[in-house]
């Protein structure tokens, strides 16, 4: 009897630990696993080994290069008339992890100085860099909640471009940072994209 009741209170501790192990199981599945950071996806693109530097047009080979299929990231808006055309380039900010999906907001800041960097390292042949009159962006872009992510355009006035001689034939560059976050962190090796505008003349 005494051995019956020790093989009962031995079977009862394995399904109280097989049932604590399921019941683990089921809280694992609700962890809001990885860490809660802001980036810019187009920071992602590599474009010649160069991590943050972003070709438009953009081409699936990884390049400006045309040998694969073209990717849509920049639009040409003719609505004002009068012959004036704006190119419009998708940009945005996302956030990684899977905690639940709140709003947030940073600043769109333009870096000149990472591109005059670039400059005297030789990086960027027949680059030049945009002057302010030359583009717009949104001062600040939130995302609401629910959502990980928000687009917003770069956008290029082709006739202030086109008036000026120093943009003639060249490749257009301008950085874009992202700070000051209203909630969580910014994962700062993807926070600037440099954006390059390759044969801007002709984008149709």
């Amino acid at each position: 009897m005494k051995y019956i009741k020790i093989k009962f209170l031995y079977f009862l501790a394995i399904l109280f630990f097989s049932m604590s192990l399921i019941s683990c199981d089921k809280d694992d599945s609700k962890i809001e696993y990885g860490i809660p950071l802001i980036y810019m996806p187009q920071a992602t693109y590599s474009y010649a080994a160069n991590t943050c530097d972003y070709p438009v047009p953009a081409y699936s080979d990884g390049g400006e290069s045309q040998q694969g299929n073209a990717v849509a990231n920049y639009t040409i808006d003719k609505s004002a008339g009068e012959g004036k055309e704006l190119i419009n380039i998708y940009l945005g900010v996302s956030r990684s992890g899977m905690e639940a999906f709140k709003s947030y907001s940073v600043d769109l800041i333009v870096d000149n100085d990472t591109v005059m960097k670039a400059m005297q390292k030789g990086l960027f042949a027949n680059g030049v860099l945009l002057e302010k009159n030359a583009y717009t962006i949104p001062s600040r872009i939130t995302v609401p909640d629910g959502k990980n992510s928000a687009s917003f355009f770069l956008t290029l006035d082709k006739a202030i471009l086109s008036a000026d001689s120093r943009y003639a034939g060249k490749k257009l560059i301008l950085a874009i940072k992202i700070q000051n976050p209203s909630r969580y962190k910014i994962n700062t090796s993807l926070a600037t994209t440099m954006i390059i505008v390759s044969n801007w003349e002709n984008l149709k």
